[in-house]
């Protein structure tokens, strides 16, 4: 058996990643908002080609870097999952569904990611708690409930923005754009409580996974019988 490799810092990263991301986004969408709505407000049925290009320029500007922000939260996110679920590989748990590949893999999977990274998220914090040091103050730790309230959260959100977005496509003009503004800004008070409980998963986990008992430091009986 290996030794368990370190997690506690990628657990930092993508907790830093999940909030910062989160402010980021919502101070974007507050500004497109506000925007879009003074110049709505202003506009006329016939509204300018200038306000226009304006409201276009910071929506793409706004693209850019929901893109960034949506890349460094999933790298982050998904590398410190994936080593969470290898270490418990690593000390040999037998009963783990997977392969380790699969806790990073398994979020690329259309439709499967429903519940496959659901299936491997409670799978690592079952084991983890198995595997705790016997002094360990984390036995008694049950964060199931907090997994399926976070969960429950992101399917939420994302069958609610979706739907949001569909319907920002009402209107024209800087009607349309004011909508879809105004959407935007719903989604993603919306993606708060899921993004919370994220980082609260990621926190207890990481305190479990650092009480969690080592192979390599722990040694075999027969040794005490040799010496």
């Amino acid at each position: 058996m290996n030794r368990i490799l370190p997690n506690q810092d990628r657990a930092v990263f993508a907790s830093i990643a999940l909030g910062a991301s989160l402010f980021i986004k919502l101070i974007l969408k507050l500004i497109m908002f506000f925007k879009t709505r003074s110049i709505y407000e202003a506009s006329t049925f016939e509204p300018e080609q200038e306000a226009l290009t304006n409201i276009v320029t910071l929506s793409a500007i706004f693209v850019i870097i929901y893109l960034a922000l949506l890349i460094i939260c999933a790298t982050t996110f998904i590398m410190w999952f994936r080593r969470a679920y290898a270490n418990l590989h690593r000390i040999g748990s037998t009963f783990l569904s997977y392969s380790e590949g699969w806790a990073a893999g398994a979020w690329f999977v259309p439709i499967g990611n429903l519940f496959l990274t659901y299936r491997i998220m409670n799978e690592t914090w079952i084991e983890t708690q198995d595997n705790l040091k016997p002094d360990s103050i984390h036995k008694e730790d049950n964060g199931l409930t907090l997994i399926g309230w976070w969960w429950g959260c992101w399917i939420f959100y994302n069958v609610v923005n979706y739907l949001l977005q569909a319907m920002s496509g009402l209107g024209y003009g800087t009607a349309r754009l004011f909508s879809a503004a105004r959407m935007d800004l719903i989604g993603e008070i919306i993606s708060i409580p899921a993004c919370i409980l994220a980082i609260l998963v990621i926190q207890r986990l990481n305190a479990l996974e650092q009480d969690m008992v080592d192979p390599a430091q722990t040694s075999d009986p027969i040794d005490h019988l040799i010496a």
